[in-house]
Formats: structure tokens, sequence, C-alpha cells
């Protein structure tokens, strides 16, 4: 089962998705949260961060946690049909933070 969702940078219908221009590619994609808990950018106290701006990711790469009631899931880059990898543009929350169902955490870019 998928653990996030990566959608286009601005909301749209699966119909509209088929059709992006080149500028919203170029915004990339947004990995959201599945749930509401809190987010974590890397395994543990002292460990390296997942993922870092600027890194490349490949599909199904972990970019980093949510817990939920002691219980810890990956979020993984699910790319788009036809995307194998991309690079982070952007970490859109900080790490230990609140964060909803559907938040938005972190921007790639096609690579």
């Amino acid at each position: 089962s998928r653990l996030a969702e990566v959608s286009p940078y601005a909301g749209r219908s699966d119909a509209a998705e088929s059709e992006l221009s080149a500028e919203e590619t170029a915004r990339g994609y947004v990995v959201r949260a599945p749930s509401h808990g809190t987010f974590y950018r890397s395994a543990g106290p002292g460990q390296p961060n997942f993922v870092e701006v600027g890194q490349s990711v490949e599909a199904g790469q972990t970019v980093g946690l949510v817990e939920v009631m002691k219980c810890f899931s990956p979020i993984s880059f699910v790319a788009p049909a036809g995307i194998e990898f991309g690079v982070v543009r952007e970490i859109l929350t900080g790490d230990g933070v609140e964060v909803k169902a559907d938040q938005a955490l972190v921007r790639i870019v096609p690579g």
C-alpha cells in the first residue's frame, strides 16, 4: 500500500494532471503526509536525514517518517508515471513538527 501520495504542485484533478505545462512541471511534485502525526527527517537522534535539498531521490526512496501513537510510518517518493527519479527542491516542514493529513512535506522536481 502507498504511504504517501505525490501530486503535482498545484492541486488538480487527474484529467488536468495529464496536461501540466512545462512551468508547472518545473515547480515539481509534492510528497504529502498520509495522516496527522509528527514528521521526522531522520530515523532517530544523531542519524542522518533521509533527504536534503539538492539530493537525487529514486522512486520508492524514503524521504521522512510520520509518527502516530509511537508507530513510525516511512514516507516514500511515489513517482508519477514516467518519472524514475527526481531532485529534492524544498523541505516544506521542520523535523519533529506536528503535521496534518495531506500536508505538503517535500517538493521534488523531475530529475
